[in-house]
């Protein structure tokens, strides 16, 4: 499998600066909303935005193809710029503490067997380099929160729906967190679809649900 991987750093972003990230804590899976040219475009070039700012790129890791051909963005010793505004269990900043894997579709999609095969495979691997758990395996929609606004008076999850399709079980992995450790703590605020899909008694029942929508 790792001598398999396509090798598509030479693509960098020249701009993006690389520092070394000091911590592994967590493992972040995130569906690119995108088809795969415009993933691999995105995550190595950056991201352009209606009001002329750009990024510099390296949003990722690691790119999942539909038909689980595996890219390697950036070398996994660096930092990404994957999970924006963030936080798991009192840890903020999760792209500095975490590698991102960007799986190749859309949230509200299924996800594909290949691409199940593969990052299950990935994570394996990463999980034996850096000895992490299952549980420090999480989607982007668990860890980004967004800030208060006219609709929301406290920090509160929700913000990215990121994965929320994502089905564990499929890529070989054990149960998530029982709970979230921000919205216990009084962090944060929850968001109560997500909540429903990660936290519940029935979640490996509604994970497949939110999964064949």
């Amino acid at each position: 499998f790792q001598a398999a991987i396509i090798d598509y750093r030479p693509k960098l972003n020249p701009k993006y600066k690389k520092i070394k990230r000091k911590q592994t804590r967590y493992l972040i899976v995130h569906t690119s909303e995108l088809g795969l040219e415009y993933t691999l475009r995105v995550v190595s070039r950056g991201k352009r935005f209606r009001n002329g700012r750009r990024t510099d790129g390296v949003h990722t890791h690691y790119v999942i193809a539909r038909n689980g051909r595996t890219y390697r963005i950036l070398d996994k010793q660096w930092v990404a710029d994957h999970a924006g505004r963030s936080m798991w269990n009192g840890d903020t900043d999760i792209s500095k503490l975490s590698i991102g894997i960007e799986l190749v579709g859309y949230h509200y999609a299924p996800l594909s067997a290949a691409q199940y095969r593969s990052v299950g495979l990935l994570i394996d691997i990463l999980q034996s380099v850096y000895g992490l758990d299952d549980r420090a395996v999480l989607t982007h929609s668990q860890v980004a929160y967004g800030p208060p606004n006219r609709w929301f008076r406290r920090d509160h999850r929700g913000r990215k729906r990121c994965a929320k399709n994502f089905v564990r079980a499929r890529a070989g992995l054990g149960p998530t967190w029982s709970f979230d450790p921000d919205v216990r703590a009084g962090r944060i605020t929850a968001d109560p679809q997500l909540a429903k899909v990660f936290y519940s008694r029935e979640q490996p029942e509604l994970q497949l649900a939110e999964a064949n929508v």
